[in-house]
């Protein structure tokens, strides 16, 4: 990932490792919330492309 992205297409928001979190439970959360803020069916999306199981 660039460590820098300019214009319109900036990221509101980032996803870091806290070491708190397993990777497949931070995966898991960022699909949740995918899904909140643009539906379930774009997160069904992102996790086909993924190639995430059972989602």
């Amino acid at each position: 990932m660039p460590s820098r992205v300019l214009g319109r297409h900036a990221p509101n928001r980032m996803i870091s490792a806290n070491g708190e979190s397993t990777p497949l439970e931070t995966l898991a959360k960022a699909l949740q919330d995918i899904a909140s803020d643009y539906g379930p069916r774009t997160a069904a999306w992102v996790a086909l492309k993924m190639e995430y199981p059972g989602y």
